[in-house]
């Protein structure tokens, strides 16, 4: 069973399954390789582990019950069971590739309810796939029977950090390494402010930082100017896109590897993040994530101590992909060019940015003032 089911290609209940196979582990393994009409892999490697995590836990709950078999009572023990797992099933200390020997299900207690929430996105998408291809008993899909989950609509806090803060980052960044002596904790600032610029002035997702080198970086003339380009493979995407560069990018690169003692522009590719001594890649994604937290933790302990208490709670909270969101605000801030925001922001749909742009709030601000003072005074 070598041949890949398109994930495109139509899917019709039929008397019939379209695949003879009763081995769970086989089906699986089919659901996380489908490929689209072009031949490329419809899911991402990181997409793919997310997967199979999900999967996975849902088998190790069944034990040697098959998927096929599963009970809508089952699915409501199994949503308990990830609000409470037994201890042997957390791992205490870190998270761990599924691959990983000491992989546990879950890590320091169970899923709060972003991450259930997740966690049943992903699995009522196989177990549809499941029934369409007719691996099902009667075709019955418990999963279906769930609720859906409420409209992404709703109101929610933005997950984005305010110019204060960015300011309150920089300030540090400025003012602590001239303080620090030469040696390992000098170096990690530095790789710390290569890593903060490199996100904040391209807009890059953390994985796409790490995954590209100097290789992928180059520029073109245009109109006498010289304009950087990056070609990421983004999110989703299986081709190579040019994406501009502020010069500012150019310089924190060259700043950070002359800091490094390396040439600022190697002969041949280099990691864009490497080891404090230079030596090698920095390719885990958790280790630029640790990063970037240990930095903004720090500037939230000197916000918390100014007095600065929503900014220090902001940055205790921010991640990475804050500075993205922060990246497309600050843009539409200084911008009304909603498609270029959008091509920068490398959105498939302008919709997406559309949903940064809060520019009308201002408009309604005025409004409401203005009709406070005309019932009021």
């Amino acid at each position: 069973m070598t041949q890949l089911i398109s994930s495109t290609q139509s899917l019709q209940h039929q008397n019939q399954p379209l695949l003879h196979t009763s081995n769970d582990e086989e089906i699986i393994e089919l659901y996380l390789n489908q490929v689209n009409d072009q031949g490329h892999p419809r899911y991402s490697k990181r997409t793919q582990e997310s997967y199979y995590r999900d999967i996975k836990r849902l088998r190790i709950f069944l034990d040697d019950q098959t998927l096929a078999n599963i009970k809508l009572e089952t699915v409501y023990a199994f949503i308990e069971w990830l609000k409470n797992p037994p201890a042997y099933l957390i791992d205490q200390t870190c998270r761990r590739s599924t691959q990983h020997p000491e992989w546990r299900p879950f890590y320091k207690n169970g899923l709060s309810a972003s991450a259930l929430k997740q966690q049943l996105a992903s699995l009522k998408a196989f177990y549809r796939w499941l029934s369409d291809i007719g691996y099902l008993k009667s075709n019955r899909n418990p999963f279906s029977y769930l609720k859906s989950a409420k409209s992404t609509n709703t109101l929610q806090p933005k997950r984005q950090l305010y110019k204060e803060d960015l300011l309150a980052v920089a300030h540090y960044l400025l003012n602590t390494l001239p303080t620090l002596p030469a040696g390992r904790l000098q170096q990690k600032l530095l790789r710390q402010r290569w890593l903060w610029h490199a996100y904040l002035l391209s807009g890059l997702r953390i994985s796409e930082l790490i995954q590209h080198n100097t290789g992928h970086i180059y520029s073109e003339v245009v109109s006498s100017n010289k304009i950087w380009m990056i070609a990421v493979t983004g999110k989703g995407r299986h081709e190579p896109e040019p994406h501009p560069l502020p010069d500012a990018f150019m310089e924190e690169l060259w700043h950070y590897r002359d800091a490094l003692q390396l040439d600022p522009w190697p002969n041949t590719p280099e990691p864009l993040v490497l080891s404090l001594n230079g030596k090698k890649a920095m390719s885990s994604r958790s280790s630029a994530h640790n990063e970037f937290k240990d930095l903004i933790h720090q500037v939230s302990d000197h916000q918390q101590q100014a007095g600065h208490y929503d900014s220090a709670n902001r940055l205790a909270n921010a991640s990475t992909h804050w500075l993205r969101h922060s990246f497309v605000t600050s843009l539409l801030d200084i911008s009304s060019d909603i498609p270029a925001v959008s091509n920068l922001a490398r959105h498939r749909d302008i919709k997406t940015t559309l949903g940064y742009d809060h520019s009308e709030l201002q408009t309604l601000k005025d409004i409401l003032n203005n009709f406070a003072q005309t019932v009021t005074q």
